[in-house]
């Protein structure tokens, strides 16, 4: 659901569900013009489990602002579960097959994330930058993450290429594994590239990739 009103304002929101989950959410956005942008939204959420059912909510907040002059964009998101009964679609499927290690971390917390966006001229491409942390209910460390990339196209030939770095909680020990071979840091490389064959089969491309994890 997505309705505009005047003076720059939208409210949207939307519901999700299975029969043992269901979530639904609320929002308002502000265009603030030279300011940049502004959103807030709330989610409640009830699961059931087969030994008791939970329900929260998660409130969301959303800043996003671009300089024409440099075409630079910068986004801030900074989600925040208020209580340590809600769980998302993906979090309840995961403690449903497999309670043991879910609850090693539990629940998301809360999250926080900015990307920075910088657009280039005419054939030079765009790179961005991602930094974001996080924290669950079952233990006090922090999960960080660091994602830095460049993408570009030549002759409708478009490629990219990006390294991801990721602090996470072990999930053997439920904290930071911390000895001489450090098993909650990974390095991730990725390179990958898409070419056109609509001269020969219309819509059609070929896509190429390649990773390597430096664990």
């Amino acid at each position: 659901m997505l309705h505009g009103f005047p003076a720059g304002i939208t409210l949207y929101g939307g519901v999700q569900g299975t029969s043992d989950y269901t979530s639904a959410a609320l929002g308002v956005g502000k265009d603030m013009g030279s300011l940049g942008a502004l959103s807030l939204d709330v989610t409640h959420a009830r699961s059931r489990f087969e030994d008791d059912d939970e329900s929260g909510q998660s409130y969301r907040f959303l800043y996003s602002k671009r300089f024409d002059e440099t075409n630079t964009t910068f986004r801030l998101v900074g989600y925040r579960y208020s209580t340590e009964g809600y769980y998302t679609l993906n979090e309840w499927a995961s403690r449903q097959n497999n309670e043991s290690d879910f609850w090693t971390t539990g629940n998301r917390r809360s999250r926080l994330e900015g990307t920075w966006t910088q657009t280039f001229g005419d054939g030079m491409g765009n790179i961005y930058l991602t930094l974001s942390r996080q924290q669950y209910w079952k233990t006090d460390e922090v999960e960080r993450l660091v994602q830095l990339g460049y993408n570009n196209y030549w002759n409708q030939i478009s490629w990219s290429f990006s390294w991801n770095y990721t602090d996470s909680v072990n999930h053997r020990s439920g904290s930071y594994y911390s000895n001489d071979n450090d098993d909650s840091s990974e390095q991730l490389f990725m390179f990958s590239v898409s070419v056109p064959l609509s001269k020969w089969l219309p819509n059609t491309y070929a896509d190429y990739s390649v990773t390597h994890d430096n664990h």
